[in-house]
């Protein structure tokens, strides 16, 4: 193999994992997000005698606090790669 195609293997390489890592962070932070929501959903749902008693905004107030979360996480990540030591 010549040198510069072990150097563009390398580059894709490391451009695969990067990519990798960033993917699975981004699950997590959307996953962490959802979990919140469900959470406020479902003491919602507890609160109320039926699901149809659930306000319509504690609904969207629950899924924009999981959006909100998963984004501050998303954000912090970002921050973080741009941020980190060159190897």
């Amino acid at each position: 193999m010549s040198k510069e195609n072990e150097e563009e293997s390398k580059l894709f390489n490391a451009i695969q994992r990067e990519f990798a890592e960033f993917a699975s962070l981004y699950s997590e932070a959307v996953k962490s997000g959802a979990d919140i929501a469900g959470k406020q959903v479902l003491e919602s749902l507890l609160d109320a005698n039926r699901a149809e008693e659930i306000p319509s905004g504690k609904l969207f107030a629950a899924l924009r606090t999981g959006v909100r979360h998963a984004g501050e996480q998303l954000i912090q990540l970002g921050w973080g790669f741009i941020h980190r030591p060159k190897k």
